[in-house]
């Protein structure tokens, strides 16, 4: 079983970003979130982020109320303030933080979502990081799609 406590930048990413990132909009404000049983790992949450401002994305970390929480495996797009990400979650609901700007190591800043519900059925939706607003409107919403 693959680990995803590291950031991972290489090419070869799995089939589930591959298809996430099939399906980013150019220069949107979306992509998919796809919430999936995993054979034996239990839930999958995949989806995109986008930074506001345009600061690229140097980070995406999940979380879940039980305990569950680390870095997404995660892949920049063309344009470096939009990433894909892949994570193994124990449990419905998650939170994201996205860091926005700054370096890997060293987050511009912490972006974050509040917990979102979902499950095998939820609709495809995205995060838009806010990280252009004072606080606390800086944080990271569901964005439908267009």
């Amino acid at each position: 079983m693959r680990t995803f406590e590291t950031i991972d930048r290489h090419p070869g990413r799995s089939a589930a970003v591959a298809f996430v990132l099939g399906s980013l909009l150019v220069g949107g404000a979306w992509a998919s979130t796809a919430l999936e049983r995993g054979d034996d790992r239990g839930l999958v949450v995949t989806g995109g982020v986008r930074c506001k401002s345009g600061a690229a994305v140097q980070g995406v970390w999940i979380e879940t109320p039980n305990g569950g929480r680390g870095f997404a495996d995660w892949s920049p797009g063309s344009d470096p303030s939009h990433a894909t990400f892949y994570k193994e979650i124990g449990a419905s609901p998650y939170a994201v933080h996205v860091g926005c700007g700054g370096t890997p190591q060293h987050w511009g800043q912490d972006v974050q979502s509040d917990l979102t519900p979902v499950n095998e059925d939820s609709p495809p939706h995205g995060w838009v990081c806010h990280d252009d607003l004072p606080p606390p409107q800086k944080v990271c919403v569901a964005a439908e799609p267009k």
